[in-house]
């Protein structure tokens, strides 16, 4: 039942995606205007949904199940780093290819979906996650996507993302809460996520060619090994370990946890690829064949996990 919801929410925000293609390809809107949407999605939106997921009320339950969530979200990561080091030498993997293969779209598709089919109050379980995510992703991911062995620690502590999540952690712990006259616009920006984030993506992918991505006989290898494989073994690890166990409505916070890696890969790769100089074409691909595959692969976990 939680996968047939999970996917018609998926369903119902590809159809945002959809609309916007049909948009592009009449004239109406340009690809080149998804560059301006994706800032104000990385350093706008994406900052409110995480502090908005924290603004909920400081109970035991939500402690304890926002420590679970980040335990997984460690732990998970510190798999995933392992398994794409071992299939990156057996498929020969770039470092886009690498990258793509850990990092995910947590953000802009798992974030909305959650909201949608479980309520608000549960993002911050997501908020966790997402907050591991950046922290990895400007060390260990911009290190290896860059190929440099030094980690700018700047980076991390100056990014929104990270700073709103460092922010909204501490907030729970110490029952602060934002004032109404913040709390309510917070609120609302972040409201906005599910329909910007489809809409940019519409946009992203009216530019690219379809019939080119999916002749690689490699766009298939990865597609398995990213959105099948690696979330299979995830699943099985998270049910032999038992952590749903340890929280009331602890499988439901396990499958939140667990859900972004079943997602696409993240679009900052793509974003980041770009900006090093290296093949941001090929990122882009990846995460439009990846962000197709989610609307299956995301139900498809959740029934796994539930079997």
């Amino acid at each position: 039942m939680l996968a047939l919801l999970l996917a018609r929410q998926i369903a119902i925000l590809y159809m945002i995606a959809a609309v916007t293609v049909i948009m592009v390809k009449a004239g109406v809107l340009r690809s080149e205007d998804g560059r301006a949407l994706s800032s104000v999605m990385l350093y706008i939106v994406l900052p409110c949904i995480i502090l908005n997921a924290f603004q909920v009320e400081n109970t035991p339950w939500v402690r304890r199940g926002f420590s679970l969530s980040i335990l997984i979200a460690v732990l998970m990561h510190g798999i995933i780093f392992v398994l794409a080091e071992v299939f990156g030498r057996i498929m020969k993997m770039d470092e886009i290819e690498k990258t793509s293969l850990i990092y995910t779209n947590c953000g802009n598709l798992v974030m909305p979906v959650i909201s949608a089919v479980f309520g608000p109050e549960w993002v911050v379980f997501v908020s966790g996650f997402m907050t591991v995510q950046m922290c990895f992703y400007w060390s260990h991911g911009l290190s290896l996507l860059s190929g440099e062995k030094k980690i700018d620690i700047r980076k991390i502590v100056t990014n929104p993302n990270v700073i709103m999540g460092v922010v909204g952690a501490l907030m729970l712990v110490t029952g602060i809460r934002l004032p109404a006259m913040l709390r309510e616009p917070v609120g609302m920006v972040a409201s906005m996520a599910g329909p910007l984030a489809m809409i940019n993506m519409g946009m992203i992918f009216a530019a690219l060619d379809w019939k080119e991505i999916f002749s690689r006989k490699r766009t298939y290898e990865f597609l398995f090994i990213k959105m099948l494989l690696l979330p299979c073994i995830l699943v099985l690890i998270v049910k032999l370990l038992g952590l749903s166990r340890l929280v009331e409505n602890g499988e439901i916070i396990v499958v939140i946890a667990m859900l972004p890696f079943a997602s696409a890969t993240a679009t900052m790769v793509a974003q980041l690829a770009q900006v090093l100089g290296k093949d941001a074409r090929y990122a882009g691909a990846i995460n439009a064949a990846t962000t197709v595959c989610a609307i299956v692969t995301i139900p498809l976990v959740v029934w796994l996990y539930q079997l």
